[in-house]
């Protein structure tokens, strides 16, 4: 469609986009102004990052733990904020706050919170954007302080419960070691008693302080590969790990890539420190880098095996259980720490025992006493340094969330936005407006333009007849309004009929598809302006079943071709004069029970004969061709028929299905006329028909005004 034709089907249909408009826009306007406003109140809190381990147990031990970390498409700020949205939490907040649901009446539901409740991630921060929209603006800021106040707690609650837990286990090792280390000190003081004069060379007392140096890094590694070995096996079970899962996880242990870089890292590290060398030297800053390049492929290596164990799992949790997966890929990473530590310890602690092997029996018997006292002091002190570190951080935990911005009070309502909703609602409106009209328009089966009627019928066109308004228009406007433009289209229409009909068509006969579309208007004032041109003219209303034509032309119906037929009546009597001396018409008369039974005698046959004889044309108002036959038998005893196509009024359907029975009858279609075409529907007509109407609407309504002046001033 071109773009002249795209405003035509806007401007027809121009009601239909203005109703829909107003209805979308009125909708949301009383929505708007209807609903209840809501103020949001918002806070901040920032997530600061903390070590994840129960227990330190020395810098060493903490960076061989921390092997490696992995992502598993998670991140701590993505967990966080969905503990935030948690049932449990939001519980907490709407009991502590009283809440009532107005539609139950009791306390409102998590889901329903949610729906008020935004959680947003400053983008490029650690922080954590929380809103709540509530009618009440101090309802809100006290909702939203609430909010972030238990967040904090349970997040402060959870942090001193893990110091708690490790409190206990460091207890129990301690409690451990200090019975050891007494045994050891009693067993080295009745040896010294029993063996006065043994006594230890220097260079055994040097291997004596390194093997109770590595006896108690030994016990920390081992400390430490229980603790992360137990938390292992508590979160497998708190997160639920199948057997098949959990079995898959200790491939960690047996994988031979980690095998072949753990035994590298165990030579690597005894080597290193077996050789003596000091650390500036560099061939011990080469072997430091060689530990440290290891230790990063370990790593590295360990960090893809348990991903691949765990990252399957973690899409279909909810955020908890996320996050403990998280700390149990961690947990398995620190455990193959501890054991890789353990293996190097344990490497050169039997180094130091080779060098002790050829002592005298005595003085070895002395020097491994004297060691296990030693090794048991320094792990007891450790342990007790420790558990009272842990107490403390039981006791002082603040947790790892911190309030950086309180919740503010709202002084302007968040909803409804009201220039915001009104310029949506007319955005949507004017689319849904237009959409409208192209389905209105697309589900229109009616004939609307000539294109449209020339397309349907495929007939020549013959004229066209504009539409015009029954109330202020004559229905015989040929002869009231000679000068207007409707009566100019009939004067074209007998035109174009003079050069198709010569001397041949001297009978003719005009019918339409269906009821309504001014077929008898329109034959009334062709009837007229053929006899305006000098000819004899008679107009017969063959519609014998709904006539008009002695409406049109006031005349009376007691006489007519009903009663001519029937032989009740001479031509002479049936046929009526008008003002015109050249136009007789013969009414209908009164309406006969057989309608098509008397069109189909021979006495309308000899009637025909008479009239071509008296008159140069004669012209018949035909009923619908879909109706009844009449038109059918009538077309095929006169000279030609014309089909007269109501625009806005005949669908598509109607007038092919009248186009195939008058082609069935072989009946001879000379043309149509296209009626009641709107200057605003019919892109083609348009630029002429709207500038001629408007010059002589114009030029009438001043004559109108002027003559109503004159009358007023006589």
């Amino acid at each position: 469609m071109e773009i002249r034709q795209h405003w035509q089907v806007l401007w027809k249909r121009r009601w239909w986009m203005v109703t829909v408009f107003t209805l979308v826009f009125l909708a949301t306007g009383y929505w708007t102004f209807t609903t209840t406003p809501l103020y949001e109140s918002s806070a901040k809190v920032m997530l600061i990052a903390k070590d994840r381990t129960l227990s330190s147990f020395g810098r060493d031990m903490e960076d061989l733990g921390k092997l490696s970390a992995t992502s598993l498409h998670s991140s701590p700020l993505e967990t966080q904020a969905e503990v935030l949205r948690s049932a449990p939490v939001l519980s907490q907040v709407i009991e502590r706050t009283t809440l009532i649901d107005p539609a139950t009446g009791s306390l409102l539901s998590p889901d329903k919170f949610r729906l008020s409740s935004r959680v947003l991630w400053v983008k490029d921060t650690d922080i954590l954007e929380i809103s709540y929209a509530h009618p009440d603006p101090a309802r809100a800021q006290e909702i939203v302080d609430t909010w972030a106040r238990v967040f904090m707690e349970d997040n402060q609650a959870a942090n001193r419960e893990q110091a708690a837990l490790s409190a206990k286990f460091l207890k129990g090792q301690m409690d451990k070691a200090k019975n050891d280390l007494s045994q050891a000190e009693s067993a080295l003081r009745d040896f010294r008693q029993a063996n006065i004069a043994i006594d230890l060379p220097e260079q055994a007392r040097s291997t004596i302080q390194s093997l109770s140096d590595l006896d108690a890094q030994i016990r920390q590694a081992t400390a430490a590969q229980v603790e992360a070995s137990s938390r292992v096996t508590a979160l497998r079970a708190q997160i639920g790990l199948s057997s098949t899962q959990a079995l898959a996880a200790t491939a960690l242990s047996q994988d031979p890539n980690i095998q072949r870089l753990r035994g590298q890292l165990v030579d690597a590290e005894t080597g290193m420190s077996g050789a003596g060398l000091a650390a500036s030297h560099p061939d011990f800053k080469r072997r430091e880098a060689q530990v440290a390049e290891l230790r990063q492929q370990l790593a590295k290596q360990a960090a893809n095996l348990v991903g691949r164990h765990y990252s399957g799992i973690t899409t279909t949790l909810d955020p908890v259980r996320q996050a403990l997966t998280t700390d149990l890929v961690q947990a398995e990473i620190s455990a193959l720490g501890y054991a890789t530590r353990l293996e190097t310890l344990r490497a050169l602690a039997g180094a130091y025992n080779g060098r002790l092997s050829g002592m005298p029996t005595k003085q070895l018997a002395l020097t491994r006493l004297d060691r296990r006292t030693s090794s048991a002091s320094e792990l007891y002190r450790m342990l007790s340094q420790k558990y009272h570190e842990a107490k403390i951080q039981a006791e002082v935990s603040q947790g790892n969330i911190r309030l950086i911005e309180g919740a503010d009070l709202p002084l302007a309502p968040f909803k409804p936005k009201t220039l915001l909703n009104m310029g949506i609602a007319g955005l949507v409106g004017l689319a849904l407006g237009l959409g409208a009209v192209l389905l209105r328009e697309h589900l229109e089966d009616t004939i609307q333009t000539v294109d449209g009627a020339e397309k349907a019928l495929a007939l020549p066109l013959l004229g066209v007849i504009p539409w015009q308004r029954r109330r202020t228009m004559s229905r015989l406007i040929t002869l009231r309004e000679p000068r207007a433009p409707v009566s100019e289209a009939y004067r074209s229409l007998r035109t174009n009929l003079k050069f198709l009909t010569a001397d041949s068509l001297r009978t003719i006969t005009l019918t339409s598809a269906g009821a309504g579309e001014g077929k008898s208007t329109t034959i009334a004032n062709l009837a007229v302006t053929f006899a305006q041109g000098a000819r004899r003219v008679l107009l017969v209303d063959a519609d014998m079943r709904k006539p008009t034509q002695h409406e049109i032309f006031e005349l009376p119906n007691d006489v007519g071709l009903s009663t001519l037929l029937t032989g009740a009546t001479r031509i002479e009597d049936a046929i009526q004069h008008t003002s015109l001396t050249t136009l007789d018409v013969m009414t209908c008369g009164p309406l006969p029970p057989d309608p098509a039974e008397l069109l189909d005698s021979p006495q309308m046959a000899a009637v025909l004969a008479e009239l071509r004889k008296r008159y140069d044309l004669v012209l018949f108002d035909a009923p619908p061709i879909i109706a009844v036959a009449d038109a059918s038998i009538l077309g095929a005893q006169l000279d030609g028929l014309i089909v007269l196509l109501g625009l806005n009024r005949v669908s598509r359907r109607a007038a092919k299905h009248a186009l195939q029975r008058l082609q069935a009858t072989q009946i001879r279609v000379w043309g149509m006329i296209a009626s009641g075409m709107r200057s605003d529907h019919d892109p083609y007509y348009h630029a002429y028909y709207a500038t001629y109407y408007g010059e002589v609407a114009q030029r009438r309504g001043f004559g109108r005004l002027a003559g109503l002046w004159r009358r007023k001033a006589g």
